[in-house]
């Protein structure tokens, strides 16, 4: 499993601390054939997992592309589980990410 958290990395590969998305997701190894450096300049910087459990205990929920129906089941257990936010199936998941990203750095509010 690769999970992404946007570009982490520069044009030398030099891990940089600022997070540049707020959606960190877990993308399937192979997806309609497709092909990919590592560490490609400008593109995201790639993280494995073992398995789910480990993506999601750091921050990671399913891609919408690679793993649509992995993803619309966190979507719907997501908004059952914190309903509080008023949510439904039409929220953006960028406004779930937002949420996920402050609750992954620890900020309040």
């Amino acid at each position: 499993m690769d999970g992404q958290q946007g570009i982490l990395h520069d044009e030398n590969q030099h891990i940089l601390r600022a997070f540049k998305l707020k959606a960190w997701i877990t993308c399937v190894l192979e997806f309609r054939g497709r092909q990919r450096s590592v560490m490609a300049p400008n593109r995201y910087t790639e993280l494995f997992f073992l398995d789910e459990a480990t993506a999601f205990s750091a921050g990671h929920r399913p891609c919408f592309e690679c793993r649509r129906q992995d993803f619309l089941r966190f979507k719907s257990y997501w908004l059952k589980g914190n309903a509080e936010y008023g949510f439904d199936e039409r929220t953006p998941i960028a406004e779930i990410d937002t949420i996920l990203h402050r609750e992954r750095i620890g900020k309040k509010g």
